[in-house]
């Protein structure tokens, strides 16, 4: 909850700037957050745009054993799964609201429970982020 009241002290409850945000101001959640960058998954302007990992918490890669920094999002899961986090992303960039959701992850036959945030963060000149914040329940 303290990352979601820190968003919403950047720019009055709308989608703020990244350049807003300070990472020292909500240090507990960093290990747990990815951050997303908006980009083109082809030349097709039809096609549904892919999310590049621009940074990847220690808490998350402890959990998966891996970092997912510089990949796509479309190379980490099934296609299925792909568009479901798609349309999840789209909904959050277009109300310029976060969502929240809970549900379980099986990492390494280790089910984990999982309390998520996706936040909208606006680029100047640049592709739409989004934070994603996904915390286990053993770490809250």
């Amino acid at each position: 909850m303290a990352f979601y009241q820190y968003w919403l002290s950047l720019n009055d409850g709308k989608t703020p700037h990244r350049t807003t945000f300070n990472p020292f101001k909500v240090p507990s959640a960093l290990p747990w957050i990815i951050l997303f960058e908006q980009v083109a998954a082809s030349d097709d302007p039809e096609a549904e745009p892919d999310y590049r990992v621009r940074l990847h918490g220690s808490g998350i890669s402890a959990v998966i054993k891996a970092s997912w920094k510089g990949r796509l999002l479309s190379q980490q899961m099934d296609h299925a799964m792909f568009l479901k986090r798609c349309a999840e992303f789209k909904r959050v960039l277009d109300s310029g609201q976060p969502q929240f959701s809970r549900g379980d992850m099986i990492v390494n036959q280790i089910k984990w429970i999982i309390t998520r945030g996706i936040f909208p963060m606006h680029v100047e000149g640049g592709s739409p982020q989004i934070f994603f914040l996904g915390v286990s329940e053993k770490h809250i």
